[in-house]
């Protein structure tokens, strides 16, 4: 339950801090005296965006902290936060703090945490009930949410959405690989055309540049023969450049036992004439070796026009390059036909996948079709006494595909008038209506699931008089087993409260500020007489507020 709120220098509150009842606790005030800042700061607290704007004094920090006491038996609370790693008390403390810099902390128990593990935490503490909530109940989904609180169905739709989510996925990964396949396999035919092209060519690794080279030799023999042959008749003639270094080499002999530096000369001398004798006899093998050869030029020829082709076709650089686009094709070839093995294996895993989901939709929609006729006449008994005597409300059920909720549809019925027709909520409830049934069916709710504290906003919206006398006596019923905090403009409602607040407004130095006080027995008749009448109320007003309250 929540035992304790705290806000500080948020919207038009300066301070408030107020300890609630663990049964039903009442709100009241003038509109725009700061109820509705309350349920902001709440709102804050299950993980809503904070806004700077809201902070009151933008020199400090805004604050909103609540404090809950934790129920041991509530295991939804403690699973959540052991998911989380959050250390478990008797208490729980949740701390939302707004910076000027606009950026906002939260806490759990002093422990920093996300706004994303507030969003999972805060929920299962506290639940609000706004005035807009009652439109939701046209909407199929909350309805079907309804049932399944009202079933205990937690586990059956937990494992089902598992299931969709799982063959979602597989239906996914098909469609997207069967998109892939249809594309690829309309090219597949030109692929392979490709690759067959370029593996008839049968390529080496640099065997361009090899080509062109030997094909750069084949064509100048000539000039290759002459300037080689040039080379060794210079070199190893009679009286050729080694002839000469050997007289050379001769004359000098004499002096290397003389200076270490005629020695070095000498060697080195030396060294240049064995290796100018190499150079002779390489220069006599080329010019002997090579030849020409007119059908080697022309094969060679041949061979570099295709690979020119092929590389001009394919808008690539050299052989290197086909050879690369060779094992491209190939692989992509080859993951085609992965594909195709990939889809049959993907059908068969949807096909049975898709069986399971039906069969865990079966179990989850028998669980709800069970509970149809509980829910129809617990809610009309409850509208009945809420003075709708003629009330008719019924589940209209239809079985659909396989979806994210499950396999049914659902509309909730609804008739106040004898001899009328059953129509959806939207055709035929008032707004004080639909405040009736939207109170009946979170009753419903409360009394069969582990729900947290529970707020209600001007739920008797629409209602007056006996009618929201029996309000107030359902919600002080319901909150024999769950904390109720109700803002109300009704004084039958405010009368039923074991606890009463009442929001108002003050002027502090020149700034309008919102205050909350919790009021005594005597302020209380003070207060609700003001609600049956007007400020300052008659002594019968207040004769009648003695009478609500007792």
């Amino acid at each position: 339950m929540l035992d304790n709120l705290f806000i500080k220098n948020y919207a038009l509150i300066n301070e408030l801090d107020i300890n609630l009842s663990n049964k039903l606790n009442i709100i009241t005030g003038e509109t725009g005296a700061g109820k509705s800042i309350i349920l902001g700061a709440l709102g804050l607290i299950l993980g809503k965006r904070a806004d700077v704007k809201s902070i009151l004094n933008n020199d400090k920090k805004a604050i909103i902290e609540a404090t809950f006491k934790l129920d041991s038996l509530n295991n939804t609370i403690h699973k959540a936060l052991k998911e989380e790693e959050i250390s478990i008390s008797d208490t729980l403390t949740i701390r939302k703090e707004i910076l000027p810099s606009g950026k906002s902390r939260n806490y759990l128990n002093d422990e920093s945490v996300t706004a994303n593990i507030l969003k999972k935490i805060a929920p299962t503490l506290l639940h609000i009930h706004q005035q807009f909530d009652s439109s939701q109940l046209d909407n199929p989904n909350y309805q079907l949410e309804y049932i399944d609180l009202y079933a205990g169905n937690q586990k059956l739709y937990t494992s089902y959405k598992e299931q969709y989510k799982k063959y979602k996925a597989t239906v996914a990964e098909r469609e997207t690989l069967e998109a892939t396949f249809n594309k690829n396999n309309k090219e597949l035919e030109f692929l392979k055309f490709q690759l067959d092209e370029l593996s008839t060519l049968q390529l080496d690794e640099d065997e361009q540049s090899t080509l062109e080279t030997e094909l750069s030799t084949l064509k100048n023999v000539e000039n290759i023969q002459t300037a080689f042959t040039f080379c060794n008749q210079s070199l190893d003639s009679d009286d050729g450049v080694l002839e000469k270094l050997k007289a050379i080499q001769k004359q000098l002999r004499g002096t290397i036992a003389l200076s270490d530096e005629y020695n070095s000369l000498y060697n080195r001398l030396e060294q240049s004439t064995i290796d100018l004798e190499e150079l002779a006899n390489e220069s006599l093998n080329i010019a002997e070796q090579v030849e020409k050869n007119d059908e080697r030029s022309h094969q060679i020829e041949q061979r570099l026009n295709l690979i020119y082709q092929l590389t001009a076709k394919h808008k690539v650089n050299n052989s290197n390059d086909l050879i690369t686009l060779h094992n491209e094709l190939d692989s992509k070839i080859n993951n085609i036909d992965a594909h195709d093995t990939r889809l049959a294996e993907l059908a068969k895993q949807e096909e049975k996948e898709l069986a399971t989901l039906k069969h865990k939709g079966a179990k989850l929609s028998k669980a709800r079709t069970q509970v149809f006729k509980k829910i129809e006449t617990a809610t009309i008994a409850s509208l009945k006494e809420l003075a709708i005597p003629n009330a008719e409300f019924k589940i209209e059920h239809h079985q659909a595909d396989v979806q994210k909720t499950g396999i049914d549809e659902i509309r909730f019925l609804f008739n106040a008038n004898k001899g009328g027709q059953l129509q959806t909520l939207k055709q035929a409830a008032s707004g004080g209506e639909r405040s009736r049934i939207s109170l009946c069916l979170t009753s419903l709710i409360a009394g069969k699931a582990a729900m947290p504290s529970i707020i209600f906003d001007e739920i008797d919206t629409g209602v007056s008089g006996n009618v929201a006398k029996k309000m107030g006596e359902i919600l002080n019923q319901l909150a024999q087993k769950h904390q109720v905090i109700t803002i109300t403009h009704t004084p039958q409602v405010a009368s039923r409260g074991d606890q009463h607040f009442v929001v108002y407004k003050e002027d502090i130095d020149n700034r309008t500020v919102s205050k909350i006080k919790k009021l005594s027995k005597e302020a209380r008749v003070q207060e609700l007489a003001i609600m049956l009448s007007e400020a300052p109320p008659s002594s019968a007003a207040k004769e009648n507020a003695k009478e609500l309250l007792q």
